[in-house]
């Protein structure tokens, strides 16, 4: 499965593309929207695309409702889905066309990136010990381990 993500959060981009690609995705990676619709004339169509609705704005994509707009107008069919702090400004800012497009609110859970991306079920089984949650560069990831016991990381990657 090809997966395009949009991310300028360089933390965060690096820990999903880390984990997609260790579940066997092949995946393309930018920090700007401009990127992302270059990628996706170049390399398009994707199974999936997945844009932050703000990141570092370019000279065409201003933000991500610009990109998925952007793309669906290229591709119809194309799944996509963004992901926010805050849902709802950005689905109030979709066109109607795109009104059902998921908006994933961060931090989530990488199971439901992968629900939404279509996965097959055998990868939404995660590590079978762990469930890790997707946080910004300037929080904590959380990784809960099966046993119950929970290991708060820095964005160094260091326990506190």
């Amino acid at each position: 499965m090809k997966i395009l993500l949009v991310e300028d959060d360089a933390a965060l981009l690096w820990f999903l593309a880390k984990e997609l690609e260790a579940r066997g995705y092949e995946v393309l990676q930018t920090d700007t929207g401009d990127g992302g619709l270059y990628f996706y004339k170049k390399d398009g169509p994707f199974e999936f695309v997945l844009s932050d609705y703000s990141f570092i704005p370019g000279t065409k994509i201003k933000d991500g409702v610009q990109l998925v707009t952007a793309i669906h107008e290229i591709n119809p069919l194309q799944r996509m889905a963004m992901m926010t702090a805050e849902p709802k400004k950005a689905r109030g800012k979709l066109p109607n066309a795109l009104r059902d497009l998921p908006v994933l609110r961060k931090p989530f859970n990488l199971e439901q990136l992968l629900r939404v991306a279509g996965a097959r079920p055998a990868a939404l089984i995660l590590t079978h010990s762990r469930v890790i949650r997707c946080a910004t560069a300037v929080s904590f990831a959380r990784i809960v381990l099966k046993s119950g016991t929970t290991t708060k990381r820095n964005r160094t990657g260091r326990a506190t």
